[in-house]
């Protein structure tokens, strides 16, 4: 039976730096959350009894599914609104800290937004056919013709641009190997990793679209050269955009050519 332990060094480190971050990013993006103090914080990782919450007083019963979500998956890291917390695992970089503080913070109205596979055919984003073989790969599924890109996700790159170097040739390079993966999936020419459960690869390709606004967020931190300061001084509305026009201003500009206009 899993527990949640109180008493871990390593876990009130982690814990101060989220706080930190969630201090120093509401003035970054000039942004004032309603709710006054830090959410919640799991510690998880690397055993299913290493545990920890942090403040200890915050942990409430409900938040045990949020715990069982967080213990079935190998590495994980994860923000969650309700109840409003962040799960994170030691194994995880900072960086992962970061992304789910600043999803914390910054909240996009109406974030979702609605693409078909034809819609992203001319896709570039500095990756070598990713247009033509995005729209091929998910051409594949055949029972479904829309997914949704969830633009929360354009900000994180942002935030981690403020603490940490960001490597968007690896990015880049992440990007195509994990469309590939998916399309070796889908013809049955990668084994590794499956089950032959077709959930998991339907999770996998809802999860690889919904973070597309990633891939625009680190090629904006490109364009900018790393200077998210002045891309913000910029581009001052950008965290109180809502998702469609975050879309049609921001993301899918960048995708597009790697730059925006």
């Amino acid at each position: 039976m899993t527990s949640v332990i109180y008493d871990d060094r390593s876990a009130h480190a982690i814990y101060g730096d989220s706080v930190r971050y969630w201090h120093e990013l509401q003035e970054f993006f000039n942004v004032a959350p309603s709710v006054k103090e830090p959410p919640t914080l799991l510690v998880c990782g690397p055993s299913e009894f290493d545990i920890s919450c942090m403040p200890a007083e915050s942990y409430r019963a409900e938040q045990d599914a949020v715990l069982k979500i967080a213990l079935s998956r190998p590495v994980s890291s994860f923000y969650c609104s309700n109840p409003r917390m962040i799960v994170y695992d030691r194994r995880s970089p900072r960086r992962a800290l970061v992304e789910e503080v600043t999803h914390d913070l910054v909240s996009v109205e109406c974030p979702r937004v609605s693409l078909r596979p034809h819609d992203c055919a001319q896709f570039d984003a500095g990756i070598r056919d990713f247009g033509p073989q995005f729209e091929q790969t998910f051409r594949m599924f055949k029972d479904r013709k829309e997914w949704m890109a969830d633009t929360c996700e354009f900000f994180p790159p942002i935030a981690q641009g403020k603490y940490f170097s960001l490597d968007v040739a690896r990015e880049r390079s992440q990007w195509n190997s994990n469309l590939h993966s998916l399309e070796y999936l889908l013809t049955g020419d990668l084994v590794i990793f499956w089950t032959g459960d077709d959930t998991a690869v339907y999770q996998w390709a809802d999860s690889f679209v919904q973070h597309l606004p990633q891939l625009s967020g680190h090629l904006m931190v490109e364009q900018y050269k790393g200077d998210v300061k002045a891309l913000l001084r910029e581009h001052p509305v950008l965290p109180r955009l809502d998702g469609p026009t975050l879309w049609r201003d921001y993301c899918e500009p960048l995708l597009r050519t790697g730059r925006l206009p």
